[in-house]
């Protein structure tokens, strides 16, 4: 019987040393898994945060009495408030000729050390995000 319970503690150990190799292996991967949900979240957050300040922008140039100014400061204040105002986004604005023509608001970032979260070499990312919101000009 003493030697059945060697065999079997033997067994074990075995079986601890391949399931901690497995881990070592396997653990490259699941760390690159882990860097690409994170680094995608936060560029989907981003992207989002950079439609809102193009719809903001748009709704602001929409109204009759609205200016390039205006919808270039609210479009500021909103990447601000994101984070993304130290970026070097850029803001391209389509104004509309008459009332019911559409307002375009383009706001482009580059997605680069200013905005990305991990930076990973092994994770494909744009190297720009960017948004563009129309609405038709609103009458007197």
């Amino acid at each position: 019987m003493a030697r059945v319970n060697q065999n079997t503690r033997g067994a074990s150990f075995r079986a601890r040393g391949i399931a901690s190799l497995e881990f070592v292996i396997i653990m490259p991967v699941l760390m690159i898994l882990l860097f690409g949900v994170m680094e995608y979240g936060w560029m989907l957050t981003k992207s989002g945060e950079l439609v809102n300040a193009a719809r903001e922008g748009a709704r602001v140039g929409a109204r009759a009495d609205s200016n390039n100014a205006d919808i270039n400061s609210v479009v500021d204040a909103r990447m601000t408030q994101a984070g993304m105002g130290a970026a070097g986004y850029s803001t391209t604005i389509t104004q509309a000729g008459d009332v019911g023509d559409p307002v375009t608001v383009q706001v482009s970032v580059p997605y680069d050390g200013n905005v990305e979260l991990i930076g990973f070499f092994l994770i494909p990312v744009p190297g720009n995000l960017q948004a563009s919101v129309s609405m038709s000009k609103e009458g007197p």
